[in-house]
C-alpha cells in the first residue's frame, strides 16, 4: 500500500517543527481559548506567556531530556512546547507509578530534571514573547514515550521532530474538513494517543479540553463534558467509547450531535458492536478507526465510516507505506496474510539504549529502483482485502492491548517467575472481555498473596501491566508436548457460559431479592465468576475488577437503582456491602 507525499499540503519536504508551528498559530489566534481543564482556561496569549516563562527556567542545553509528570493541567502542554523550543526533548511520566519505576525511567532516559506542571501561576500583563529562535533541527529528538516490550522492561521510543511534523501534517490533512477542533483529551499524557489531539489542536487554532483525572474515567462525566464544551472531536479506545455512548443514550435530554463532528477510535480492535452503537447514537457523525504503533508516531492507517459496517484499519495516512511481508521480508502475494511493516517519515529513531532490539524491529529492505527503505516490523498480521483496505488479523507474538496499554504476556510471566516465593507463572488473555489473568505456583512454604503479586508487577512494569486477576495453583496444566495449556487455564477462570458473557444479565424484580443479592448478581455478570458469602466485604478490584469492568458494573448498578450510578461512586464504594447500602439509599430518596 503506497504512500502519498510526506507533506500532504504541498507535496514538499517538511520545513518547520511542530512546536514552532504552535507559536505561530498561538500568536495569530491569541484572543481565542487554547486550553481548558476544569475551571482553568488559557487564551493563546496566556499560553504564549506561560511557554516563555517555562522556557526561561530551562537551561539544560540542546539534546537534554526533561521529564514531565503527566498531571492533567492547562500548564502541561505549555511545558511540552517550552521544552522542545529549548532544544530538549520531553519524557512524560506516569504520576501514579511507583517511586522505583519512576526512578528507573529517570535513569534509563538520562533525565536532566523532572518538572511538575501543577506548580504554575497565571500569566499577567502583556503577552510575553521570546525573541530567541527555537533551538534544534527536524532531526533532533522531540520526545520519548515508553511502551512495553519483550525484554521485561518498557522500551523508550525516540521520536524526532521530523516524525512528529509528518504525523501532524497528515492529521491536519485527513481531518481538515472538520475545521479547527474543540478536542476532548481523554488519554493519559504518557500514552502516544495523547500526542494526536494535543499537537493537531494547538497547530490549528483549536481548543484543547483536558478532562480531569476523575472525569476521563467516568463515561457520564465525559458525556457531560462533550455537551458543556461543545466538543467537536473526541478520541477514545473502543471499549470506553462504548460506555460513553451508553451514558449519552441514557441522558436523553443531552443533544450532542449538533456539536460533535467526528469520533475517533484507536488503541484496540474496533468491534462492529461499537460501530453500530455509534451510529445508533449519532446518526451521520463520521467514525474514524485509527491504527498505528508508538514506533510510527501515533498512527499509520485510518478508516472512515459513515454508516454501520465492518471496521478495517483502512489505508495508509499521507506519507506512509504499509508492507505485508513474509519471514524473509519479501512481500506476500495479494490477498495473503503477512507481517505488517510500516515505512515513511513517521517511523521513529528506535529504542533508547537498545541497539539490538532496534535492529530487530527497524529493518532495511529493498525499495523501488534499487533504493533501501527503513521498515518498522509491527508484530501484527494483516491482509489486503479485495476493496484495497487493510484488515488486522492479530499478533505474531503474545503482545496484546488491554484498555489501550500494550502488554507483553511473557514480560509479566518473567517478572512473576523471577519473584522470590513463586516457582512459575503463566498469563492468559480473554480477548472477548479484554482481561488478563495470572496463574502462579508458589514455592514450598511460601505465603505470597495476590496483593503482593500485583505490587511486584506494578513496580517492575507499571500499573497498566497488572493482571486483572490472580489464581494460585499447585501446578500449571500442560499439553501433551509439555507446554502450558492456556485454554485449560482460561477455562479455570471463566468456565462455561460465563466466558461468553459480554452484557449484563437482567435482574429479577427487586421485590423478590435482597439488595445485596442484586449487587452480587451484577458482579457475577461483569466478572464472570461466582461469589460466596465471604466476598461481600472484598473489594471489586481484588476480585479482578479493572477500569473497564468498573464501567460495566456502574451501568449494571444503574439498572438496579433505576438512576445513574457513576464509576467514581463505584470506586468509592468497592464492596458488595457498601454498594448495597448505596443502592438502598438511592431507592429511598426521591428522583
Amino acid at each position: 500500500m503506497k504512500a502519498e507525499p510526506a507533506n500532504p499540503e504541498s507535496g514538499e519536504a517538511l520545513q518547520e517543527r511542530v512546536s514552532d508551528s504552535v507559536l505561530t498559530t498561538a500568536w495569530r489566534h491569541r484572543g481565542r481559548t487554547a486550553v481548558v481543564c476544569g475551571e482553568d482556561r488559557l487564551t493563546y496569549a496566556e499560553f504564549l506567556s506561560l511557554v516563555a516563562g517555562f522556557r526561561a527556567e530551562l537551561d539544560e542545553g540542546r539534546g537534554a531530556r526533561v521529564g514531565v509528570f503527566g498531571y492533567r493541567t492547562v500548564a502541561l502542554p505549555a511545558w511540552l512546547v517550552a521544552i522542545q523550543l529549548s532544544g530538549c526533548s520531553f519524557v512524560v511520566l506516569d504520576p501514579s507509578a511507583s517511586e522505583s519505576f519512576v526512578e528507573w525511567v529517570r535513569e534509563a532516559a538520562g533525565l536532566s530534571r523532572v518538572v511538575d506542571p501543577r506548580t504554575w501561576q497565571r500569566p499577567s500583563g502583556a503577552v510575553a514573547t521570546t525573541d530567541r529562535p527555537s533551538v534544534g533541527t527536524l532531526d533532533d529528538e522531540a520526545y520519548v514515550l515508553y511502551t512495553s516490550g519483550s525484554t521485561g522492561r518498557p522500551k523508550g521510543v525516540s521520536v524526532t521532530h521530523r516524525n512528529l511534523a509528518s504525523s501532524n501534517a497528515a492529521r491536519l490533512a485527513v481531518y481538515r474538513e472538520f475545521g479547527a477542533p474543540t478536542f476532548l483529551a481523554l488519554s493519559a499524557f504518557f500514552f502516544d494517543s495523547s500526542m494526536a489531539g494535543l499537537w493537531a489542536t494547538l497547530t490549528s487554532g483549536g481548543t484543547l479540553v483536558i478532562a480531569r483525572e476523575d472525569e476521563r474515567r467516568d463515561p457520564w462525566d465525559v458525556a457531560r463534558l462533550i455537551s458543556r464544551h461543545r466538543i467537536t472531536h473526541v478520541l477514545s479506545i473502543p471499549g470506553f467509547y462504548a460506555e460513553v455512548l451508553r451514558a449519552i443514550r441514557a441522558q436523553r435530554e443531552v443533544d450532542l450531535e449538533t456539536s460533535l463532528k467526528v469520533a475517533i477510535c484507536a488503541g484496540e480492535t474496533l468491534p462492529s458492536s461499537v460501530v453500530d452503537l455509534h451510529f445508533e447514537t449519532f446518526g451521520r457523525v463520521p467514525l474514524i478507526n485509527e491504527y498505528g504503533p508508538t514506533e510510527c508516531t501515533v498512527w499509520s492507517t485510518w478508516k472512515r465510516m459513515d454508516a454501520p459496517g465492518m471496521a478495517t484499519i483502512g489505508t495508509p495516512i499521507p506519507g506512509t507505506t504499509v508492507h505485508l511481508l513474509d519471514s524473509r521480508l519479501i512481500a506476500v502475494p495479494a490477498g495473503h496474510i503477512g507481517h505488517i511493516g510500516i515505512s515513511g517519515p513517521g517511523v521513529a529513531n528506535g529504542y533508547l539504549a537498545d541497539p539490538e532490539e532496534t535492529r530487530r524491529r527497524f529493518v532495511q529492505r529493498e525499495g523501488p529502483r534499487g533504493t533501501r527503505v527503513r521498515v518498522y516490523l509491527t508484530g501484527d498480521l494483516g491482509r489486503i482485502r479485495p476493496d484495497g483496505e487493510l484488515e488486522y488479523l492479530g499478533r505474531l507474538d503474545r503482545q496484546v492491548k488491554v484498555r489501550g496499554v500494550r502488554v507483553n504476556l511473557e514480560s509479566v510471566e518473567r517478572v512473576l517467575s523471577d519473584h522470590q516465593g513463586l516457582r512459575e507463572a503463566a498469563l492468559v488473555y480473554d480477548e472477548r472481555n479484554q482481561r488478563c489473568h495470572a496463574f502462579a505456583v508458589r514455592e514450598e512454604l511460601s505465603d505470597v498473596a495476590e496483593a503482593e503479586v500485583r505490587a511486584v508487577v506494578a513496580d517492575a512494569l507499571g500499573a497498566g501491566h497488572v493482571p486483572d486477576g490472580v489464581t494460585f495453583l499447585a501446578d500449571l496444566p500442560r499439553t501433551n508436548r509439555g507446554k502450558v495449556d492456556s485454554a485449560a487455564l482460561l477455562d479455570l477462570v471463566l468456565p462455561g457460559v460465563a466466558r461468553q458473557r459480554d452484557t449484563v444479565t437482567p435482574n429479577p424484580p427487586k421485590a423478590e431479592q435482597d439488595m445485596q443479592v442484586l449487587v452480587e448478581q451484577a458482579w457475577e455478570s461483569v466478572l464472570g465468576v461466582s461469589l460466596g458469602e465471604q466476598t461481600r466485604q472484598t473489594s471489586f478490584f481484588d476480585l479482578g475488577g479493572n477500569s473497564m469492568s468498573v464501567l460495566r458494573l456502574a451501568r449494571a448498578l444503574s439498572e438496579v437503582a433505576g438512576r445513574p450510578v457513576s464509576a467514581a461512586t463505584v470506586y468509592r464504594n468497592d464492596t458488595v456491602e457498601r454498594q448495597a447500602k448505596l443502592l438502598d439509599g438511592l431507592a429511598a430518596s426521591p428522583l
